[in-house]
């Protein structure tokens, strides 16, 4: 497992950096420069030959919410970031000399250093006793798509995201953390061009922030490595659910906008659910753990409906036709796109929505991950 570092700083990290370094430690090569990439390789001599010691990645453009929240305390008006990642059967002196660029960074540009492995900034006392978290409800929107048409979601994506609820635009958006990219409201074609690009080189996830109460979202641009034919695309949005459960505006604004994205980009199913006691960080970061609840929703491969129950429910036209009566006729919503399930008026948890969910036929249902459903519609 590598050991990893991060130096947040108020100011750009520059080459003077490495140059530095290089004197200090005449025997280290350094391969690139710190630029518009700026991917740098320190390699260092091993028993008679030169291995690598550590990688740097950045500097990258990031803010306060960027960052785990010990490393936001400490630099709240944190410009910039440097990750810095020592292989595991990496020489033992590399990492003393990884921690010396990095305390030379944040020394130099106004910084901090993070350690993840023990989270906490190094310099600083660790503080006495874990910290209360704070927990809250989700309420994640998914929808999954043909994977043939990952390509073209991007535009008619924010075009209805700019329509129907405007908070869950994107601010900043990109492929990897911290993200890159301001999205400038009316650019949705420049949006989709990158999402375009994104899905050509089978992008592992794209993701995006958006403005309260919306975390933001993310889809998964790759393809599976088998069963192509199956493949779906996964999107979704995150939604704190303290307002969507206790705004009437806002949930309406949650549920058009659930219904408006699958029916205009055609997906062929999708689910309003509810996760419990997950954490919200002090910098607004999303975090799971042991006590967080995490549904099982969104896989790369369709194998047919999820047996999970939902706070709502869509079954697109491949669908449409094929549920029997019971699910029709309890449809709080009919297109010819599909049909939407809503179970209650405020979001519920699977266990809640088990109650009132309708019973779908057997054959379309999978029961889990490689239990594929007896019957899937072509789509």
């Amino acid at each position: 497992m590598s050991f990893d570092l991060e130096v947040a700083t108020v100011t750009r990290p520059d080459n003077d950096l490495l140059n530095s370094f290089r004197a200090r430690n005449p025997s280290l090569l350094i391969n690139g420069a710190f630029g518009a990439k700026g991917n740098v390789l320190v390699s260092m001599p091993v028993g008679g030959s030169v291995g690598p010691a550590f990688t740097i990645d950045g500097p990258l453009a990031a803010r306060a919410d960027d960052l785990a929240d010990p490393l936001a305390d400490a630099v709240p008006d944190a410009a910039w970031l440097l990750q810095i990642s020592v292989p595991a059967d990496t020489d033992p002196d590399a990492r003393a000399l990884a921690l010396a660029l990095a305390r030379d960074a944040a020394r130099r540009y106004a910084g901090a250093v993070y350690d993840p492995q023990a989270d906490r900034v190094l310099g600083r006392a660790a503080k006495a006793g874990p910290e209360a978290k704070l927990r809250l409800r989700v309420v994640n929107l998914l929808w999954c798509f043909p994977a043939d048409r990952r390509g073209e979601l991007g535009g008619p994506l924010v075009r209805v995201l700019d329509e129907v609820y405007a908070k869950a635009l994107p601010t900043r958006y990109g492929e990897t953390e911290p993200l890159q990219n301001e999205f400038t409201p009316g650019d949705e074609d420049g949006f989709a061009v990158w999402w375009r690009a994104a899905a050509r080189s089978g992008s592992p996830l794209v993701a995006w922030k958006a403005t309260p109460p919306c975390f933001g979202g993310d889809a998964a641009l790759t393809l599976p490595a088998r069963d192509q034919a199956m493949a779906v695309t996964p999107l979704s949005l995150r939604f704190d659910g303290r307002a969507v459960e206790s705004d009437a505006s806002t949930r309406a604004a949650v549920v058009r906008l659930f219904v408006d994205v699958a029916s205009r980009l055609g997906a062929i199913y999708g689910a309003g659910y509810v996760e419990r006691n997950v954490v919200l960080g002090a910098n607004g970061r999303l975090g799971y753990d042991a006590e967080s609840e995490s549904l099982p929703l969104g896989r790369l491969i369709w194998e047919g409906i999820p047996a999970i129950p939902t706070w709502l429910a869509w079954f697109g036209a491949p669908y449409r036709n094929a549920l029997g009566d019971e699910v029709r006729r309890s449809a709080s919503e009919s297109k010819a796109e599909g049909l939407l399930v809503r179970v209650a008026d405020e979001p519920v948890g699977a266990d809640q929505a088990r109650l009132h969910f309708p019973k779908l036929p057997k054959a379309l249902v999978s029961l889990g991950p490689g239990r594929r459903a007896e019957r899937i519609p072509s789509f």
